[in-house]
């Protein structure tokens, strides 16, 4: 799948690490379940403000030094600073276009979590989800990483952005779900949400991605597949044509770096292990 946003790079592929990680990586789609419900709260772990008061002033040192710690980007190295993706577009015609079209097509009554959850997505004649929860417990550090860095690639430019809801640039649109929050934080607000990109459609694009490489025989059912749904989140009102083409983007310079990245999996597995 490619997008008007990408830069042309040219990449050396090892053949060898590619394989492994084409093993490792899928695992990616756990962390997009289990994404929804902890990432966006603003921390993995949420702890009581009267038991913060009550840890031993050793483990509140150590909690401190890690909530305050920069974010490492293992796999792709200095992500950050290597992706690059242009600022939102002023006209909203083509967001406009493309949501009417959509809402002619996609009636509400079609709305549920079977048909506009990545955990659904078929694959080899199951459910995506149930395929990830299959595999070994040693791709988890691989799961989590991942799903950090690409988590994390999209709160910084929501940050940047801070684009306003699709709702709030064009005129006749519902929502007919929850907008995922972008990055907590001082610049963050009731109306400052995930949108450009959208952290749900960087969860569809990564996971038809490693789809199409795990199985590259049937990549063009992934695709139809990965637009379909993308689709159906764009007439529900989540985000607009260009934040979705914006996230695709993203995905798409994410693993090219990953593909030509010097950082082994391995490394990344038995650090976690540390």
């Amino acid at each position: 799948m490619e997008s008007d946003y990408q830069q042309n790079q040219s990449v050396n592929i090892s053949k060898d690490k590619n394989t492994h990680l084409v093993k490792l990586l899928f695992a990616l789609t756990l962390a997009v379940i289990l994404l929804a419900v902890v990432v966006w709260k603003g921390n993995l772990v949420t702890f009581d403000e009267n038991y913060n008061k009550e840890l031993p002033k050793e483990i509140q040192i150590i909690k401190e030094r890690a909530e305050s710690a920069p974010f490492e980007y293992k796999l792709v190295p200095n992500a950050i600073e290597r992706i690059n993706l242009p600022k939102p577009p002023d006209s909203n015609e083509l967001d406009q276009q493309v949501y009417d079209g959509l809402r002619s097509t996609e009636p509400v009554e079609d709305y549920s979590d079977e048909n506009n959850h990545v955990y659904y997505l078929d694959f080899q004649g199951q459910p995506l989800g149930d395929y990830v929860n299959s595999l070994p417990d040693q791709s988890q550090i691989l799961i989590f990483q991942i799903n950090d860095e690409l988590t994390n690639l999209t709160q910084h430019f929501n940050n940047l952005f801070q684009r306003g809801r699709l709702s709030e640039r064009i005129d006749g649109v519902v929502e007919y779900a929850t907008i995922e929050p972008a990055l907590a934080g001082s610049r963050n607000n009731g109306n400052y949400v995930s949108v450009y990109p959208s952290i749900r459609a960087v969860m569809v694009y990564a996971a038809g991605e490693l789809m199409s490489r795990t199985d590259p025989e049937n990549r063009e059912q992934y695709e139809q597949q990965v637009q379909n749904l993308v689709n159906r989140q764009i007439g529900y009102g989540l985000y607009g044509q260009s934040d979705a083409e914006a996230s695709l983007s993203l995905v798409n310079q994410y693993f090219r770096l990953l593909d030509s990245s010097e950082t082994s999996p391995d490394e990344v597995i038995n650090d976690g292990n540390n």
